[in-house]
């Protein structure tokens, strides 16, 4: 997992100047049945739907073979509904 530390103001600055965006993504690769996963900042460009992602807002982008990416938008749980399942979670624990 690689976080915004790694990342620069200047960079941020760059990006703007650029017409792009930084960005925190889960990113899940299949490479012939070896699955891996990571978080890392991505640039992307200020048309890419997940560029327009902030807030309690989610997204996924698929990459498939027939139809090109497909990504799908949608409201997250938002804080309180976070709140509460960490909640049962720990409760559960005990």
């Amino acid at each position: 997992m690689h976080g915004y530390h790694e990342t620069h103001t200047e960079d941020f600055k760059k990006a703007k100047d650029s017409n792009q965006v930084w960005k925190l993504l889960g990113v899940v690769e299949n490479d012939g049945g070896v699955v891996t996963a990571r978080v890392e900042p991505k640039l992307l460009t200020a048309d890419d739907p997940l560029a327009q992602i902030n807030g309690p807002m989610n997204a996924v982008t698929y990459q498939c073979d027939l139809s090109g990416n497909v990504t799908l938008i949608g409201a997250g749980a938002g804080i309180t509904e976070t709140g509460f399942a960490v909640l049962i979670d720990i409760l559960s624990i005990r």
